[in-house]
């Protein structure tokens, strides 16, 4: 073959996300690195994780356990163990976790001012909390924080919309920190004085509604994915109801919307009775946030960035 081409050696190397560098083998064996083999036998010795392969081994680890996401990758990288996508998915979370840090450190405890300039319009925050299982961690269960913030939605084709200048906060840490550390993300870039509107969008909890402290402008929202899912969690069996209730939460009727779920209530028992008055509850301490949904536009973005956590 000519000289442009890889050797079968060069080529999975290059492939597989696996960079064999012999003077590396001394400084692995020094950190406890362990051995990983390549394809077609030939062995990368004290080898490094490249910056592709670390990526597929944190994507997999956030949907799989860390062995059978070993067991997966060991389809490219022969003997890839459970302790090394552990190891790399530890380090990875732990450099975003001081990345954000930092920034958040920054203003809120050195007292530095934020050094965006750009001007918007209006910038949206949507906030949501997900439990998920832990793997290798005193605590079998934890909170993911997300916030997700956007200065508005671009249509690409029917139907479909994509958020502006995306820009996401994931942390364990407490809720307070998560603000602090997204209002820190955004203050980089925008002038959060001059933003003409702030939207805060979440689904009733109180570690959402935290944010109002941190844009005291801004407009609380509950989104519409959230209203829909309790809607039809208590009405799902009165159709009557259901269109009625919607219709009256449109008009921004309160009036409407009591009678329509008390006369619901009534011709019913048990649980779907309970449901119901939990409903009215629901919507009741809610109902500012319900009638600024219409100023917000159609909320729901942070339902898309927990379904890939």
């Amino acid at each position: 073959m000519g000289g442009n081409w890889l050797s079968e050696e060069d080529d999975n190397q290059r492939l597989w996300g696996i960079q064999h560098k012999e003077a590396a083998v001394q400084e692995q064996r020094d950190r406890g690195g362990q051995i990983l083999t390549g394809r077609s036998g030939w062995v990368a010795g004290r080898a490094k994780v490249t910056p592709y392969l670390r990526e597929l081994a944190v994507k997999l680890s956030v949907e799989l356990p860390f062995r059978r996401a070993a067991e997966v990758l060991n389809y490219l990288v022969p003997d890839l163990s459970a302790m090394t996508i552990w190891r790399v998915t530890q380090e990875a979370g732990e450099a975003a976790r001081q990345e954000g840090e930092e920034k958040r450190s920054a203003i809120f405890e050195d007292g530095e001012i934020p050094e965006g300039k750009e001007v918007v319009e209006e910038l949206h925050f949507e906030g949501d909390g997900i439990v998920v299982n832990l793997q290798r961690e005193k605590e079998k269960r934890g909170e993911v924080k997300h916030i997700v913030s956007y200065r508005g939605k671009r249509q690409i084709s029917r139907g479909r919309n994509i958020l502006q200048d995306k820009q996401v906060t994931s942390t364990m840490e407490e809720w307070r920190k998560a603000w602090e550390e997204s209002y820190a993300r955004n203050g980089e870039k925008i002038d959060l004085e001059k933003v003409g509107t702030i939207y805060i969008g979440g689904d009733g909890a109180q570690q959402v509604k935290e944010g109002l402290e941190y844009f005291p402008r801004a407009i609380y929202c509950l989104d519409r994915y959230h209203i829909n899912r309790h809607l039809i969690e208590a009405l799902h069996h009165d159709e009557e109801a259901y269109k009625e209730t919607c219709a009256a939460i449109t008009e921004g009727n309160w009036v409407k919307i009591q009678a329509a779920i008390t006369e619901a209530s009534k011709k019913t028992k048990g649980n779907r009775k309970k449901r119901l008055i939990k409903l009215l509850d629901y919507l009741r301490k809610n109902w500012e946030g319900i009638v600024n949904s219409e100023e917000a536009k159609r909320l729901g973005a942070i339902e898309g960035q927990n379904s890939t956590t």
